[in-house]
């Protein structure tokens, strides 16, 4: 073996030790890189315009979703906006005996109000009186108070009786009250 003196150091190392892990047999061979350009991977002309066209197809599907979302945004907006304009908000209570319920109602009068029950939830129906403007030229910039008929079902957690419910509507606050089920202790005879 023959030594070889390394110029940065003074330490010698054998030939052997030297040597890269080269090839013996030189092999020239396109290996396709996934995430890479798709131009730089294609040998021939045709492989090129398939990778081109494919891309475009792709950009142009991307551009056509992106357009849709962006032509749609204003009407999410507005439809979203709408939903919780109409939804006046409700405070649910729970009591030992009882559920009480809270929800403000402005403008609006006792006799449009319903209240529907059923075993597992309460249906409120408000009619709200619309907002119209004396002068017509006056562009709105925002509104957000309830307009319209509403309608809120709200789920009960718990057993209620449902014939015992109650309602009350002073200074345009409607409270509802639900009586819970009480269970019954019965005794049971061992045999």
């Amino acid at each position: 073996m023959q030594k070889v003196n390394v110029e940065s150091k003074d330490e010698e190392k054998t030939e052997e030790e030297c040597q890269c892990n080269a090839q013996t047999d030189e092999k020239t061979e396109d290996y396709k890189v996934y995430g890479a350009d798709e131009t730089e991977n294609a040998t021939d002309e045709k492989s090129r315009d398939a990778a081109d066209d494919a891309k475009k197809a792709a950009e142009k599907m991307l551009n056509d979703v992106y357009a849709t979302f962006k032509s749609k945004q204003k009407e999410w907006n507005k439809t979203f906006e709408e939903y919780t304009a109409n939804k006046p908000l409700i405070d649910l209570f729970e009591y030992d005996d009882c559920l009480v319920l809270k929800m403000d109602l402005p403008r609006v009068k006792k006799d449009d109000i319903s209240i529907t029950m059923a075993p597992d939830s309460i249906e409120i129906t408000a009619e709200f009186p619309s907002i119209e403007d004396e002068n017509k030229e006056v562009k709105i910039l925002r509104r957000e108070r309830c307009t319209g008929r509403t309608k809120n079902i709200i789920p009960i957690p718990v057993d209620v009786k449902v014939e015992d419910v109650s309602a009350s509507f002073e200074n345009f606050e409607l409270v509802v009250t639900l009586p819970k089920v009480k269970p019954k202790k019965v005794d049971v005879e061992i045999v």
